[in-house]
């Protein structure tokens, strides 16, 4: 599959001019493929390449090995997994990802993560959008600040599906770190995959492995 995220404008996949006319202003808007992603932000770089150990490999690999286990959240965490399933016999996870952000005065306003995984996958390992200009005065929610609302959350989501549909991707997984997002993921199409990853989410509330292959 000849997919080249690092050559995708973030047009394609967030309404950045409705953004601007919403916040009234303006954003900083940053675009980082494979190499930067891995120097600034090797946990997010590294998600991704778990999730094709995990999901293209599931019979041979069941968890981090340890002797990867030392470098999960280092920059040098891929070079070691190449290393670890060459002696496995077994065909390297793609490192092509992107990573766009748009900032106001600092503070983030959306961030858009994107990999290719083994399986055919296209996989969402960050997706969040916040207004840096409205504070959140709820105590029970970590959230600074409140979310962007006018349908930018679900209009990102459907360009991500129709960019997979179109590059050949037969599915767009993602991590849901708690319920919370587990649910908001649910009610748009997504389902908690039929796996060990899946049924030990259900355990312990965290990590839900989620897939939409209604594309």
């Amino acid at each position: 599959m000849d997919i080249k995220l690092d050559e995708v404008d973030i047009s394609i996949f967030v309404p950045v001019e409705r953004l601007h006319l919403l916040i009234g202003r303006e954003l900083t808007h940053t675009h980082m493929c494979s190499d930067e992603i891995r120097a600034n932000d090797s946990k997010a770089y590294n998600q991704a390449i778990e999730r094709s150990l995990f999901s293209y490999f599931p019979k041979k690999i069941k968890s981090i090995p340890e002797s990867l286990g030392a470098y999960r959240f280092s920059s040098e965490f891929y070079f070691h997994v190449e290393l670890y399933l060459k002696e496995l016999g077994l065909e390297t996870p793609p490192s092509e990802q992107v990573c766009f952000e748009g900032e106001l005065d600092g503070e983030w306003c959306y961030s858009l993560h994107l990999a290719n995984t083994l399986n055919e996958e296209l996989f969402i390992a960050d997706i969040a959008f916040q207004n840096p200009l409205f504070p959140n005065k709820m105590g029970h929610t970590e959230r600074e600040y409140k979310g962007l609302g006018n349908g930018i959350f679900d209009f990102t989501l459907k360009n991500i599906y129709g960019y997979a549909a179109q590059s050949g991707y037969k599915r767009v997984g993602l991590l849901a770190s708690n319920t919370v997002n587990m649910e908001i993921f649910l009610r748009r199409g997504f389902v908690i995959e039929d796996n060990i990853l899946g049924k030990l989410a259900r355990q312990y509330k965290q990590g839900y492995p989620m897939v939409n292959v209604t594309l």
